[in-house]
C-alpha cells in the first residue's frame, strides 16, 4: 500500500485548497477514489478549478491479519 496526496482547489483563488490523504495499491487505485472526492466536491462547491493527485515519497504502509 501507498499514500497518496489530492489537493482540489475549489475557488477562484488558490488560498481554498482542499488536502487529503488517500491509502491505496497504486496510482490508478488512488485516481478512483480521488474521483469520489471530487463528484462530492462538485455537491457543494460551483468552482473547481484544479485537482492534483501525487505520492507521497518515503512511505509505505503494509496492512497484516
Amino acid at each position: 500500500m501507498k499514500l497518496f496526496q489530492v489537493q482540489i482547489c475549489c475557488s477562484y483563488d488558490e488560498d481554498s485548497v482542499d488536502s487529503r490523504l488517500i491509502v491505496a495499491e497504486d496510482k490508478e487505485s488512488a485516481e478512483n477514489k480521488m474521483k469520489e472526492i471530487y463528484d462530492d466536491f462538485m455537491r457543494y462547491f460551483q468552482w473547481v478549478n484544479a485537482v492534483e493527485i501525487n505520492e507521497v515519497d518515503g512511505w509505505k504502509i503494509t496492512i497484516s491479519r
